[in-house]
């Protein structure tokens, strides 16, 4: 009996001192050891093994293994640490949708130049695993593949590069475009108004099956950017030159839709007739306060609108 008690003893003792020395800092195996021994001199291997396995078990402390060189944990231990084991890492396929868009948020990138970067980051992804994570995140509007063209501007197959968010429509409507200013410039020719011929164009798409609306007589996307740069204009007028707008108060003036009134004055914007102003804080505000502010397709909330040229 008095031969286990000083064994108990003594294994509580390196128990204790094992403790004490990694609750300053994480060691490796063999400099632990030494500290232990340090201690308690005379110390044998079987005593030491058995009170660092004790403690493992308990998760007292915990080993933390060496990665090889594709990232992976191996079974040798790098160091010991105080307390219970940290939570396991996330593994290379939930890391890397992360890592993608994080990629992608500083400019889109062809196929193999994202692959090469996210080799860096997530060394031990699978190239299978890759496929179905961009698969994934292309399905869910999170990033797009921008397609190249051929000589005659037709879309292949071919992945030029990916990019956050949705595909612009920008792009294929350019052909679009230009066959409508030629077309315009005939039915002018013709006399045929601009109202007349969006409304003609809006209930040709809508018998394509293009879900647009139906748009009266007087509520034409051509109309809703006249009224809209003519309230900013007069908003101008009366708060002086260069004056910057609230989009709170031109919406407020205009009383349009906030449909209408949104795609009139992204339209405007984007064809450099105003410039927008955005929030740099939109996560302080209630729904309600953002919900009056103008969101373009890539997440920008815009809170003031001035005249081009005068601010």
């Amino acid at each position: 009996m008095l031969d286990t008690m000083e064994h108990s003893d003594s294994d509580k003792n390196v128990e204790n001192a094992i403790l004490e020395i990694l609750s300053s800092a994480a060691l490796a195996p063999i400099e632990l050891k030494k500290r232990v021994e340090k201690r308690i001199p005379g110390l044998k291997p079987t005593p030491y093994k058995g009170s660092l396995y004790a403690l493992l078990a308990a998760e007292k402390i915990h080993g933390l293994p060496k990665l090889s060189k594709s990232g992976t944990p191996t079974k040798t231990i790098e160091k010991y640490g105080f307390g219970a084991p940290p939570p396991p890492p996330p593994s290379p396929r939930e890391r890397a949708p992360k890592e993608i868009l994080e990629l992608l948020k500083a400019r889109a990138l062809p196929p193999a130049d994202l692959k090469e970067r996210l080799k860096k980051s997530v060394p031990a992804l699978a190239a299978k695993d890759l496929s179905a994570i961009l698969t994934e995140l292309v399905e869910t509007n999170q990033i797009y593949p921008r397609r190249t063209r051929d000589k005659h501007g037709k879309v292949t197959k071919k992945i030029e590069s990916y990019a956050i968010g949705e595909p612009p429509a920008d792009e294929f409507i350019a052909p679009v475009l230009t066959m409508w200013k030629e077309m315009r410039r005939d039915a002018a020719a013709a006399g045929v108004r601009d109202q007349a011929l969006v409304t003609a164009l809006l209930d040709g798409l809508m018998r394509e099956g293009v879900s647009v609306g139906h748009v009266s007589p007087g509520e034409t996307p051509l109309d809703d950017v006249a009224l809209v740069l003519r309230g900013v204009r007069e908003l101008v007028a009366r708060e002086g030159h260069g004056a910057l707008i609230p989009i709170r108060k031109l919406r407020g003036a205009l009383k349009l839709p906030k449909n209408r009134f949104d795609a009139a004055l992204l339209d405007l914007y984007s064809n450099d007739t105003l410039i927008l102003h955005h929030h740099d804080y939109v996560g302080n505000l209630t729904d309600a306060e953002r919900d009056d502010l103008v969101l373009d397709r890539h997440g920008n909330y815009y809170v003031g609108v001035a005249l081009r040229g005068e601010h």
